[in-house]
């Protein structure tokens, strides 16, 4: 399945976005890697495509100076969600 799931929910001061996909999910021990420039992840995704480990570090550039959070779950094989966490 190669769907993506976007979801978002609020509550009285914030919104939560979630993106997830059924891909080839991100080994645990890479997890810390994904939001370091000095340590860029990168992997061939589920249709072998190249990455170069900097969507999600600028990602977390804009939600940081929108004063929110984003975070990674992962399970290698299954699929990774990432959550966004931001102020109204």
């Amino acid at each position: 399945n190669k769907d993506i799931r976007v979801i978002a929910t609020r509550d009285a001061d914030t919104v939560k976005i979630t993106v997830s996909d059924q891909g080839i999910g991100i080994p645990a021990d890479q997890i810390t890697r994904l939001f370091r420039i000095d340590s860029p992840f990168k992997r061939k995704g589920t249709n072998n495509e190249p990455g170069t480990g900097l969507g999600l570090i600028m990602c977390q550039e804009y939600v940081t100076l929108l004063g929110g959070s984003i975070r990674a779950e992962s399970t290698e094989g299954t699929g990774s969600s990432f959550v966004i966490n931001l102020p109204l």
